[in-house]
C-alpha cells in the first residue's frame, strides 16, 4: 500500500451533492499536493475491512513511526487537541456538548 499519498474513499461521491464531489475532489487534491501528497482513492480490501478501518490502520501505522509517518507529520496529528464538539457554532453548542458530557 502507498503510504505516501493522502488516501480517500469513495465516501465522499455517495455522500455529496451531485457535482460537488468532484469540486471537493478537486480541491483536495490541490491542497494535500502543497504538502507534496498526492490524492489516491483508498482500495478497499473486499469484504474483509471498511475504508474507515482502513485509514484508522494508516494513521495508527504513521503515529507509530510506520511508512504512513511523513503524512501523519505533515498533516500536524501530533499536535491536534480538543474534539470535534470544540469546532460547533451554533447558539446551542453549549448546550450539545454538555449533552455529549453527560452521555
Amino acid at each position: 500500500m502507498d503510504t505516501t499519498a493522502f488516501k480517500r474513499s469513495e465516501r465522499i461521491e455517495h455522500r455529496a451533492e451531485p457535482g460537488e464531489a468532484e469540486f471537493l475532489v478537486e480541491d483536495l487534491a490541490e491542497r494535500m499536493q502543497q504538502f507534496g501528497f498526492p490524492v489516491t482513492q483508498v482500495q478497499r480490501l473486499g469484504d474483509q475491512s471498511k475504508e474507515a478501518a482502513q485509514g484508522a490502520a494508516i494513521f495508527a501505522d504513521g503515529l507509530a513511526g510506520g511508512p504512513s509517518a511523513p503524512l501523519i507529520n505533515a498533516m500536524r496529528l501530533r499536535e491536534c487537541s480538543g474534539t470535534v464538539l470544540d469546532w460547533i457554532s451554533l447558539p446551542q453548542a453549549k448546550q450539545i456538548r454538555n449533552m455529549y458530557k453527560e452521555a
